[in-house]
């Protein structure tokens, strides 16, 4: 980017602050703001990067927060290891057992409330998101 480019996209991040996204509001919010980018018939070239980097972050988010609603319990562990960079024996601490990790990821037993507690204090998510996935 030459200086007049960078000045000027240096202006529209101070306008917007980009950050990285850690909640279901930050998530809407730069929604909303691609969509307005991208709505617009031309775009300048600092508009198309700050359109390439909001796209980065609401992806990174979705990837690391937003699970399917239709996901099984063991859909929900494996999503939440692979977020989290986690491997199997990484959960054990939280599981119980290898073979507790095992049952969990297999789909093979259901989690228990212990271990449904200790997933959603750890990844801080709603233990709610476990029992939906039981209906």
């Amino acid at each position: 980017m030459n200086s007049a480019i960078n000045e000027t996209y240096g202006s529209l991040l101070m306008q917007t602050r980009p950050h990285i996204i850690r909640d279901d509001d930050d998530n809407k919010r730069c929604i909303e703001l691609l969509e307005k980018l991208v709505s617009q018939n031309h775009l300048t070239p600092e508009q198309e990067e700050l359109v390439g980097v909001l796209k980065l972050l609401v992806h990174d988010y979705e990837q690391r927060f937003v699970i399917d609603p239709g996901a099984t319990q063991a859909d929900i562990v494996q999503h939440l290891m692979n977020a989290n960079h986690l491997s199997p024996k990484d959960m054990e601490p939280i599981l119980g057992t290898k073979s507790a990790v095992s049952m969990a990821l297999s789909g093979e037993r259901p989690l228990s409330k212990s271990q449904i507690k200790r997933l959603s204090e750890r990844f801080h998510v709603s233990a709610e998101v476990f029992f939906q996935s039981e209906s």
